[in-house]
C-alpha cells in the first residue's frame, strides 16, 4: 500500500485523524494530493523545526474547532 492508499482508507475510517504528510516531493500537485486524500498538513523534506511547529499549531487549531462543532 502507499502513500496515497493509505491516508485514504485512514480517512474513510475516520475522518478527523491528523494526518502530516512528510515527503521529498516538493511540487504543488503533490501536496494538493494528499490534502485531497484527507491528509491534514504536508511537509516538505528537509523537514525545518519551524514548519514542524507551524503544522502542530495549524492541527491543535483544527482539532479545537472540530471539538467546539
Amino acid at each position: 500500500m502507499d502513500g496515497l492508499t493509505l491516508i485514504a482508507a485512514l480517512h474513510e475510517r475516520a475522518i478527523n485523524i491528523p494526518i502530516i504528510v512528510v515527503s521529498a516531493d516538493g511540487s504543488l500537485a503533490s501536496a494538493m494530493e494528499v490534502i485531497h486524500k484527507g491528509a491534514w498538513d504536508y511537509l516538505q523534506k528537509p523537514i525545518h523545526e519551524e514548519a514542524v511547529l507551524i503544522a502542530m499549531d495549524h492541527v491543535l487549531n483544527r482539532m479545537a474547532l472540530l471539538e467546539e462543532n
